[in-house]
């Protein structure tokens, strides 16, 4: 279960029922029941035969009296362990038979002001829906409160609590107080007090719960492939009769009030009145600085005004960003990233917010910059306007043609977002239509006075964090006020800021194609270009306006020599040094403007570019990948950037556990010697970009390279564009000479220590992992898929609900898809470090629990679940690209794992699982234990 922990800074254009010349969605059907519960219904067939079933409770921790804190989301764990028609022990079980896994499938979230149960269907069947809607009803006024339950599950929070109690958690803490100064939101972060959790009485719980859960604060949301009629029937029959609990009063919503201000903006002025706050962060991997200010909502909602001056203000905010990003790959730039941002804060406030990142000790330089493009902006031309407001009309053209596909839990979760807030829900096209009436005459000048009118009349925040001790309040004064006047006096001229589109490469006469399959049964083209190029092609339906690129080149892990271990992160120069064209710089304000996403990276034995885009970005991306692996820049300019994503990178991988265990694999890896990736940071300063170009560039110029596409795109078209470009590029090695790299491991038995250096944040990981096999297994790894699952769910029954020392233990099969015969499963958890040689012991035996017998009922409980997940993954492009597509001309196994995935579980059986179990968890397994450095 999850609680609100981050700032909800998304631009929201959704509400309940329409006014003030506000169109709702005409395909949402709600209703108000006799006793004030809303019913929403949406009809949508993406995925088909599935449904999405939430149960909203407005309130949460902002309801919270002061010695309170935590009973609202400490009420949400408690819906799971018992309710009037769902023992504990039988419901989450219960669901597991229909096909559904806790956690993925039945979940729930805390917030400030809202409860969120919700419910991911397998099948739209009658009974199903009918055991959903009563299992929600039991949540909204039939969980029991029993006391051994309450008992068990403090121990389960209090382990959620430590385990998100990481440097970011405590930053996003301090900033909450600084911002929300004089509103409750101040204080009531979900998760709760420590105080709380261990002492609060079952009367406790129950005042609360009657008190809040009450129909007339509570809405239910069905989204799905469903009869909208049935659904309403069905939802009356079992909700109307639900009342408010007898003696107990509602409670009243009391938020509070932020602090305003006189003052008013001009920028001319050389002063802000400025309440600046600052957090220390020891470890933290970056410095940050924020410029906010916050306004209450008003109290008559959702209006076609609020819509329109919603809208300017993201114009205002993308031209800012667009700014920033122009700026933060120059070589005299002393920041990393930096933005605006126009957005709620649950249903209380709204703000306009700019920040910056920048290397450690580098906040005072953050908030220069953040000043910087908050005066400058004075300069800006109506260029800059057009492209910001065009790209929120790219954007939500986007939404229209995706309109048909979107999937029924993230439908379900905008609906319920909009019921929380008492927003209206539009369509994306009632969306366009009141962005035409507020964008279509705004200019420079309208911009110029909206900032200023933003900046008027609130209190003016500045949040700073960095790794440095807490300055006195003098210091800080002056840090602020130094940063102000450095900022006025060297103010960005509008040329700085001027930006064409993206340039690519020349490319000559095309190669040509030397051979053309069609795998029909799959939907997949592959191509083989005469030189070398190969090319693997899907089209599909299931999510419009989207298409995925991975172009896959080199031998990665391997092409990393041993004495360079930080080559591993020297691959984002692909990102950071430009090309021969464009510095990163004006790519980045050239790749705003287009619904574009690209990273790169290393997937074991290969080297990656992946990106994102809409049907109508594709050729842009497709060309810009081609001219970065044909004319890649290694611009000296971008020496400065790469250096500051590789500090950041390096002390996050110091500093937090989960990054450090995402390279455990390679710690297994005996034979052959690879690079200890990914090297450190003191070696990294040493690598310039000279050197990286002279490693990097032989492996762009004439490795292997296979591209895989899949999404809403045109294939003979695609084929065109491919042949004039990557057929276009010099002759290359035509076969992939390793595409499993055939390892040897360690011998298991010695624990593995690793040590992260922390904060006092008690945190740390414990781990299992057991050899189980590879890919090229085909019928024994979809076993051993089940057999993790198995492992997951005996981990949540023994560890979790019984033992109450950990929040989320989990377990998983993982068939390396690029190691030779080599997969793992493996059970992890996080827990408090002096716990933590005792939980790695406690997996262990959990897996001899499993190994010595799975009953029938287990096995189903796992295979079901993991069947409809499965089905689930098929309408995404992304389980496509990366579990079938990808370097299937290297692994035509790959193909065979997507012809055999509709009955890749038929044949596996409880007998089969058994003896799996008795095999796998009778070797030693690997044990490795992620610890704070003072432990």
């Amino acid at each position: 279960m999850k609680y609100a922990t981050i700032l909800l800074m998304a631009l929201t254009t959704h509400i309940v029922s329409a006014g003030n010349d506000l169109n709702a969605d005409p395909n949402l059907k709600i209703e108000t029941l006799s006793n004030g519960m809303v019913v929403a219904v949406y009809k949508n067939s993406e995925p088909p035969n599935r449904m999405s079933m939430r149960l909203l409770v407005r309130r949460g921790s902002a309801c919270e009296s002061e010695s309170e804190r935590g009973l609202a989301h400490f009420i949400e764990h408690m819906a799971f362990n018992g309710t009037k028609n769902f023992p504990s022990g039988d419901m989450v079980e219960y669901f597991q038979r229909l096909g559904m896994a806790f956690g993925a499938d039945t979940n729930a979230h805390t917030g400030f002001t809202e409860t969120v149960y919700k419910l991911d269907m397998p099948d739209v069947s009658e009974k199903l829906a009918n055991d959903g809607l009563r299992l929600l009803r039991d949540y909204a006024d039939g969980i029991l409160f029993d006391p051994e339950a309450i008992e068990r599950e403090r121990g389960v929070i209090i382990a959620e609590k430590d385990s998100r109690d990481d440097q970011e958690y405590r930053k996003i803490v301090k900033e909450l107080e600084h911002y929300f100064k004089g509103s409750v939101y101040a204080s009531r972060m979900p998760i709760g007090e420590a105080s709380v959790i261990k002492g609060a009485k079952r009367e406790d719980f129950l005042r609360y719960y009657r008190q809040n859960y009450r129909p007339e604060n509570m809405a239910l949301i069905v989204v799905g492939d469903v009869d909208s009629k049935r659904i309403m029937s069905d939802a009356e029959k079992i909700f109307s009769d639900m009342k408010p609990f007898p003696n107990e009063p509602a409670r009243a919503e009391n938020f509070g009030a932020l602090e305003k201000s006189d003052f008013k903006f001009d920028f001319s002025k050389k002063e802000l009145p400025i309440d600046a706050a600052y957090h220390c962060s020891p470890n933290s991997p970056r410095a940050y600085a924020s410029l906010t200010v916050l306004r209450e909502k008003n109290k008559e909602g959702d209006s076609i005004e609020d819509r329109i001056r919603s809208f300017k203000l993201k114009a205002l905010a993308n031209a800012i960003t667009s700014r920033f990003l122009r700026i933060v790959d120059d070589p005299s730039s002393k920041v990393s990233q930096g933005g605006a941002m126009h957005f709620n804060f649950d249903k209380f406030a709204r703000g306009f917010s700019l920040s910056a990142d920048a290397p450690v000790n580098g906040c005072a330089e953050a908030l220069k910059e953040v000043f910087r493009q908050l005066f400058s902006f004075d300069n800006v031309d109506e260029r800059e306007i057009e492209r910001a407001k065009q790209k929120i009309f790219d954007d939500i053209e986007s939404e229209i043609k995706s309109e048909s596909t979107r999937k029924n839990p993230l439908l379900a979760n905008e609906i319920t977002s909009a019921l929380s807030e008492g927003t209206v829900f539009t369509s994306p096209r009632e969306d366009l239509r009141i962005a035409h009436k507020a964008l279509d005459t705004f200019n420079a000048k309208e911009a110029l006075s909206l900032l200023s009118d933003a900046f008027s009349g609130a209190k003016i925040k500045v949040f700073i964090s960095d790794i440095g001790k807490e300055p006195s309040e003098s210091e800080l004064e002056k840090i602020v006020k130094n940063a102000l006047e450095s900022a006025r006096a060297c103010l960005y001229t509008a040329d700085k800021f001027r930006s064409g589109g993206l340039v690519f490469s020349k490319f000559g006469a095309t190669s040509g194609i030397a051979e053309k399959k069609y795998f029909d049964e799959l939907g997949i083209t592959q191509i083989k270009f005469n030189n070398g190029v190969r090319l693997n092609l899907k089209r599909t339906d299931f999510a419009k306006d989207e298409v995925l690129m991975k172009v896959s080149f080199g031998d990665g892990i391997v092409d990393i020599p041993l004495d360079k271990p930080e080559y591993y992160v020297a691959i984002n120069a692909l990102m950071c040094a430009g090309t021969k064209f464009q510095s990163a710089g004006e790519i980045n304000a050239a790749q705003y403007q287009l619904k574009m996403d690209l990273s790169a990276g290393i997937d074991g034995n290969s080297f990656f570019i992946l990106g994102r885009s809409s049907a109508k970005d594709f050729e842009s991306m497709a060309l810009f990948c081609a001219t970065l692996l044909n004319d890649a820049g290694f611009r000296g300019d971008g020496e400065a950037s790469l250096r500051k994503y590789a500090e950041a990178f390096y002390r996050e991988f110091e500093t937090e556990p989960m990054a450090r265990m995402r390279f455990l694999s390679f710690d297994l890896i005996k034979s052959p010697k690879l690079a200890k990736v990914p090297g450190n940071y003191a070696n990294f300063e040493k690598i310039g970009m000279a050197e990286i170009e002279k490693w990097l560039n032989p492996i762009l110029k004439n490795s292997y390279i296979e591209i895989s596409v899949i999404g809403d795109i045109d294939v003979e078209k695609a084929i065109g564009l491919f042949s004039r470009s990557y057929a276009a590029l010099p002759g290359r090695t035509r076969e992939k000479s390793n595409p499993y790299l055939a390892v040897e491991l360690i011998p298991p038995g010695n624990t593995l220590l690793f040590k992260y250096k922390s904060n006092g944040e008690p945190r740390s990981i414990a781990m299992c992992l057991w050899n189980s096999c590879g890919r090229e297994q085909i019928s024994e790894m979809r076993a051993a898929n089940v057999l993790g699952a198995v492992l997951d769910d005996v981990l949540r029954k023994e560890v979790r609900e019984k033992d109450g020392k950990t929040y989320s233990p989990f377990a998983y099969n993982n068939s390396s898809p690029w190691m030779k015969d080599t997969g793992f499963i493996c059970a992890a958890t996080f827990v408090k470090p002096e716990y933590n040689a005792e939980m790695v012991d406690t997996l262990e035996k959990c897996s001899k629990i499993v190994g010595k017998g799975i009953s029938a009922d287990e096995f189903e409980r796992a295979k079901i679940p993991l069947v409809k997940s499965v089905q689930a993954s098929k309408r995404k492009n992304i389980y496509w690209l990366e579990a079938f597509m990808n370097l299937s001309q290297a692994r035509p196994l790959n193909l065979e794992l997507a012809r055999t995935v509709d009955t890749a579980y038929d044949k596996v059986g409880l007998d089969e699982i058994r003896e799996l179990a008795a095999k796998i968890f009778s070797q030693e397994a690997y044990k490795a234990r992620i610890m704070p450095e003072d432990k």
